[in-house]
């Protein structure tokens, strides 16, 4: 066991749910996308670190957790590990920040180890690092589509999953993202919190909350056919769907309610929370896309709103 190179530097982006979340964690269905303007990089330098580690307390924590979970699978030799970190991600708004840092930092780890690692055996490793080495609340679909990048259709039924070289993974497949029409994020400070309290706060009717993560399944199944036909209307329904299943069986912060309904309000507008903190996921109508694009800045500038607008584009 060796070090095949010495340094190495990766990127991920964060990432929004359009429809079917958070039906992951219940075997469900999901659509998502990368949002390639908020992305966290890692650097990794073992040896001599020298003043190359520049990482803060909560980084440090992720780094560990990769660190650990990828020496159970494939072992690290000895060498002291200098990180840097650097992110535009928002924290606690549910755009998959903390995923990000790990995915930089587990693709850095198989850089430095020569070990082949692709998307589908990525994103359970990822997963792995929060859920057993940190403990955290967590589904899959975020490391997934981080792992892939762009437009991803992703289910995670039983009969979708494969035997990965560490965990088991969903079947994924990247949509043509020209088809879904102007997309784009919004989120407000007021409204953040961390996605392991909001996965907490849901309904103790388990019977409840499967059949609404069930629906919200066949919803991102819509969502999938509706991109790829191109009707919008159809994908809006989804998203609207996913969203009331949410509200059917999550106690959400009264900010993010406001935050959805604040964009789903906007005429020519369909929207759903972009993942389980304060943020909030929208399409706009195509055939009133100027007026839309300009209503949307227009409300985010007047509510005092970060606005970004996504691109999805998959890694090469």
């Amino acid at each position: 066991m060796h070090w095949v190179r010495t340094s190495s530097r990766a990127t991920t982006a964060a990432r929004a749910a359009l429809a079917g979340n958070p039906s992951d964690g219940f075997a469900g269905f999901v659509v998502s996308t990368t949002i390639e303007s908020l992305r966290a990089r890692v650097s990794l330098v073992v040896g001599d670190v020298g003043d190359h580690s520049d990482v803060d307390s909560d980084a440090q924590v992720l780094l560990d957790a990769s660190a650990e979970i990828f020496d159970r699978f494939f072992g690290l030799p000895t060498g002291v590990l200098g990180w840097a970190v650097r992110t535009n991600i928002p924290r606690e708004v549910g755009l998959s920040g903390s995923s990000a840092i790990i995915i930089s930092a587990l693709r850095c780890l198989a850089a430095c180890r020569g070990v082949d690692l692709p998307a589908e055996a990525l994103a359970p490793l990822a997963l792995a690092a929060e859920t057993e080495v940190l403990g955290w609340r967590a589904g899959l679909q975020d490391r997934l589509v981080q792992s892939i990048g762009g437009l991803v259709a992703m289910d995670f039924g039983p009969d979708a999953m494969v035997e990965t070289a560490t965990r088991p993974c969903g079947r994924a497949v990247v949509v043509d993202h020209t088809q879904l029409g102007p997309c784009f994020v919004a989120w407000s400070d007021g409204a953040s919190e961390s996605s392991d309290l909001a996965h907490a706060r849901r309904s103790a009717d388990v019977a409840a909350v499967v059949a609404a993560m069930n629906d919200s399944a066949s919803a991102g199944r819509e969502a999938a056919a509706a991109i790829q036909g191109a009707d919008q209307a159809r994908l809006g329904a989804a998203m609207g769907r996913t969203w009331q299943n949410r509200l059917s069986v999550f106690d959400v912060r009264r900010e993010h309610i406001d935050l959805v309904e604040r964009y789903g309000a906007v005429h020519g507008v369909w929207a759903n929370s972009a993942g389980s903190g304060g943020s909030v996921v929208g399409v706009i109508d195509r055939s009133t896309a100027a007026v839309g694009i300009a209503a949307v800045d227009d409300t985010a500038r007047a509510a005092g709103d970060h606005l970004v607008w996504v691109s999805p584009r998959p890694h090469h």
